[in-house]
């Protein structure tokens, strides 16, 4: 699920953007089908934060999904990951 964050006065609207079903769990998969998935919405263009759990298949740095998607508008982009995740790891 894509969600679209705008941040009207103190007020964070949260919309779905829209649903991608990756054909695997690699990063570049992922990252490949979220960004053709907003490239015709004006959003490649402003995206500024992903996030995401913390799994290496999102964070990795180097085939992460996050990492993938910064390659294709050629930025950065701020990572905020779950910190949850890793407690709930840490847990098993």
């Amino acid at each position: 699920m894509l969600l679209l964050w705008s941040r009207c006065g103190k007020v964070v609207i949260l919309n779905v953007l829209t649903h991608v079903s990756p054909q695997d769990g690699r990063g570049i998969t992922i990252a490949n089908e979220v960004y053709d998935a907003i490239k015709g919405t004006g959003l490649s263009d402003t995206l500024k934060v992903v996030g995401t759990d913390g799994t290496a298949s999102m964070t990795g740095n180097k085939a992460g999904f996050i990492r993938c998607l910064e390659e294709k508008p050629g930025r950065p982009l701020q990572w905020v990951v779950c910190p949850f995740f890793c407690t709930a790891m840490s847990c098993l």
